[in-house]
């Protein structure tokens, strides 16, 4: 996961896991104040912002 937020800036990354793995991810990606796009039960899209 954390090769993920390592991509460059701009980029949409998608995310696939169960929903316990996505819960804490989302939680990860809000707490480094990063875009969600797309939300769904076993997927998250995202874009990488500096």
């Amino acid at each position: 996961m954390l090769e993920m937020l390592n991509a460059e800036d701009g980029k949409e990354i998608e995310v696939i896991g169960d929903e316990d793995l996505l819960k804490k991810f989302k939680l990860l990606l809000l707490s480094l104040n990063q875009e969600i796009i797309v939300e769904e039960k076993n997927r998250i899209v995202y874009r990488k912002r500096a």
